[in-house]
């Protein structure tokens, strides 16, 4: 079955082609760092329950600036490590995604986050993310958010933040790591948010 919204078409082959297709011809954005800490996250996209959906993570509760929120898998790059070698690892470490049920399709567009770190996503297909294991010191909940649902703009509003414009997204998320309730409510935004807003946005200019 195909689901098409807004010119996007949300099923597995013709999406990845298109995500694929996009990442090969485009040259990513990218900052120079001027003392700044990089980080790497993977952007991965599966076949799921609902068509395609991304996957995505909810750090666990503490001190840190980003407890509690919605994100990609990632973290900081060590010493002498890409990119690439980053986020796939931290997908490793935080929901036990190796990288042989990844397949990296290509690189998005560097932002800095408002604690001046440089962010690169990895753009990724992922096989087979069922059953996932989270790292509990650092990971509260792994979910699932359809692409559909994303494009559609369901549960969709935005909100002014230091000046800018932050999307946000909410709704019932199905989760992927064994947790009960399966299925959670959950918002996603911010750095997050605004890249997903992004690649929707670029891949339907690709379409024009």
């Amino acid at each position: 079955m195909r689901w098409w919204v807004c010119g996007l078409c949300c099923e597995e082959a013709a999406l990845r082609a298109r995500v694929e297709q996009f990442l090969s011809g485009h040259n990513h954005l990218r900052i120079s760092p001027r003392g700044r800490a990089r980080a790497a996250v993977l952007m991965g996209f599966f076949e799921g329950v609902e068509g395609v959906e991304i996957l995505l993570i909810r750090r666990a509760d503490g001190d840190d600036p980003h407890a509690g929120q919605v994100s990609f898998p990632g973290g900081h790059l060590e010493p002498g490590e890409s990119i690439e070698e980053a986020a796939l690892r931290e997908a490793m470490e935080e929901c036990a995604l190796s990288p042989e049920q990844l397949t990296v399709l290509g690189y998005y567009d560097e932002c800095v986050s408002i604690h001046e770190m440089i962010v690169s996503p990895v753009v990724a297909w992922i096989r087979s993310p069922q059953n996932l294991r989270r790292e509990r010191s650092e990971v509260a909940r792994i979910f699932s958010m359809p692409w559909l649902d994303l494009v559609s703009k369901r549960g969709f509003s935005t909100r002014t933040l230091r000046g800018y414009e932050i999307p946000y997204w909410t709704f019932p998320c199905r989760g992927l790591d064994g947790q009960a309730p399966e299925v959670q409510e959950e918002t996603l935004w911010g750095l997050t948010g605004h890249m997903v807003r992004n690649l929707i946005r670029d891949l339907e200019k690709e379409l024009l």
